[in-house]
């Protein structure tokens, strides 16, 4: 997977510009801009929401969630980073062996003069480390499916699962703008299509972008100028940014974006500092011909173009990419739902299992390392003897041809536990050793050549195997099935149960595109009639669809899947019960008064 060149934010006083006009400049702990965005994103009930939100899969045991894992890619980001000074070398510490003394100030010195000299943000990339995961549903990784499948038809979530194309959506046709005519039937249901379409969908990426610009709420939220949420410096928004592009994005191997097609203008405005900000709502039409102008970077039009990734992002995607590898698989080991003593040696039929998983997925054919990956494993398997696993595991020959698979076992499985965890304290020191030796490894996995991000091949690979063995043992389990289904329902329900019911109040009869906030029905929640007034009153481009055409059914649409990003896993729960007409009112102890 390629993605477009990084580009670097330079440190200039456009960088700490905020899109709002009201924002509280002065600071009694004088703080750089960039950390008061961090510790407002830190304070936010946004991010305070993620404690109850599932990180991968909730089976019943104490596992990290969402909060927990954005603190740790913050600390994963600053060890890159100062592994990066490090490996840079030294800049003006001294030598080696002063370096690796324990003196915070020559390391954090050598960190700095790295930064500076590679024009890297270090409060910018720990402000996105928290941020990067806010547009999270609930129920994590199965909740986002679950808006997917609500918004899209099947074929275009099978392409953003596999990150492969079926044929239904190509290219040319996201680039066009006219997209799957199953989901963009000017907001209409048809037959095989859902129920309450929108061709942009629905992205964890882009809804943090929104959360960020648009919906949250801080102490400089203003009643009478509302739209511009957290209201983030320019290089914090950017280094949130991950994939810099529309859904409609020219490329059949990314699945991701990074921003929904009302929220265009956001985007180019936080690339380009000669973009306008979207304050007032304006006459622009964010139609499919809208070519903005820019005055700096790789030109991101509606045509399908799109961003350099900043380096302060990939930076920031890396630690995520870390944490999510090594944490996960630590905490289902310790649940007892990831078995890594029997994946210590490779002639284990757990490890051919999970070969044979690797095989079957759709995603395999476009990711080339895996792949390669993958047949050395195969490879290594039908080199080595089949002796019983009680003999002493087989040594690999020198040479390269089993060079990334021998590292492999030395660095990360080597350091599997021995046995099930039991919660003694050898097992507690087996699985943190692990985690140390794994994380050290990873956290080498990329450098900076040419002041721009180059990704380590082996060791991305390992962290995508990591991430593997937990999609195997928990997310695509047999036993995980029923659970994972029921979530995906609640969430699709409680979605549609709105759209429907704000778009059969909302529209008088006779004017069906013609949206009369006069009518919403006081039956719904508070939360999600603030996020339609909201929606209503922002710049199209920067919050808002056209008002033409299906642009105010598709406005409804997002301000529910606004709401929905707004709950808890339990909080959305008991909201599915109400609806489903069970008489819980722990609801309205929750906050929905309706």
């Amino acid at each position: 997977m390629t993605l477009p060149t990084e580009h670097q934010l330079l440190a200039t006083p456009t960088a700490l510009q905020h899109r709002g006009p009201h924002i509280d400049t002065s600071d009694p702990a004088h703080r750089p801009a960039e950390l008061r965005d961090r510790d407002r994103i830190y304070y936010s009930d946004e991010f305070a929401r993620l404690e109850g939100v599932t990180q991968v899969a909730n089976i019943g045991v104490a596992a990290h969630n969402r909060m927990t894992h954005s603190h740790r890619v913050e600390q994963a980001a600053m060890s890159i980073l100062y592994t990066l000074a490090y490996e840079s070398g030294h800049g003006t510490c001294g030598a080696e062996e002063e370096f690796n003394e324990p003196r915070p100030e020559v390391a954090q010195a050598a960190l700095i003069e790295f930064a500076d000299r590679h024009q890297i943000d270090i409060d910018a990339i720990r402000a996105a480390s928290l941020a990067h995961d806010l547009g999270h549903p609930p129920f994590g990784h199965n909740g986002e499916r679950a808006l997917q499948e609500a918004t899209l038809c099947k074929n275009c979530v099978d392409e953003i699962r596999t990150n492969k194309s079926t044929g239904q959506l190509s290219a040319d046709r996201r680039l066009s703008g006219e997209g799957c005519i199953t989901c963009s039937n000017q907001g209409q249901h048809v037959e095989g299509g859902p129920m309450h379409p929108l061709p942009d969908g629905f992205e964890g990426n882009a809804q943090t972008l929104r959360i960020l610009s648009i919906l949250g709420r801080s102490s400089h939220w203003a009643e009478d100028l509302p739209g511009f949420g957290l209201d983030p410096t320019r290089v914090v928004l950017e280094a949130t940014i991950k994939y810099p592009w529309l859904r409609r994005f020219k490329s059949d191997e990314l699945m991701k974006w990074g921003a929904y097609d009302c929220d265009l203008g956001i985007l180019k405005w936080a690339f380009d500092s000669g973009a306008q900000p979207g304050i007032v709502q304006g006459e622009a039409d964010m139609g499919r011909d809208l070519k903005p102008p820019l005055t700096r970077g790789d030109p991101a039009t509606y045509a399908g173009e799109a961003f350099g990734r900043s380096l302060n992002a990939a930076i920031m995607d890396w630690a995520d990419d870390v944490a999510y590898s090594v944490h996960d698989l630590e905490d289902y080991y310790r649940a007892g739902a990831v078995p890594l003593w029997q994946l210590k040696d490779y002639r284990s039929e757990s490890w051919r299992a999970f070969v044979e998983y690797l095989r079957q997925s759709p995603a395999l054919e476009s990711n080339k390392k895996l792949k390669a990956f993958v047949q050395e494993v195969e490879d290594w398997i039908a080199y080595i003897p089949k002796t019983p696993l009680t003999s002493p595991k087989p040594k690999f020959p020198q040479g390269k041809r089993f060079a990334s698979l021998a590292e492999f076992d030395a660095r990360i499985i080597g350091y599997f536990p021995n046995k099930r965890f039991t919660g003694g304290s050898h097992d507690v020191q087996q699985i943190s050793y692990f985690r140390s030796k794994a994380m050290s490894r990873l956290l080498k996995g990329m450098s900076i050549v040419n002041n721009e991000f180059a990704e380590d091949d082996k060791a991305s690979v390992y962290a995508q195997v990591l991430k593997r063995i937990v999609w195997f043992y928990v997310i695509d389990s047999p036993q995980y099935s029923a659970v994972k289904a029921g979530q995906r329902r609640a969430v699709r329900e409680v979605y549609n149960y709105f759209c429907g019911l704000l778009e059969q109040e909302c529209f008088a009869p006779g004017e069906p595109d013609v949206l009369r906030l006069d009518l919403l029905p006081r039956q719904i929640p508070i939360r999600l009639r603030d996020y339609v007034q909201l929606a209503d009153k922002c710049a199209v481009g920067f919050g808002r669809y056209p008002q033409t055409g299906p642009g105010n059914r598709y406005l409804l649409r997002r301000a529910v899947i606004d709401f929905i990003c707004s709950l808890t896993d339990s909080e959305l729960t008991v909201l599915w019960d109400r609806i489903q007409g069970h008489s819980d009112l722990s609801a309205i102890r929750l906050g929905f008064d309706w």
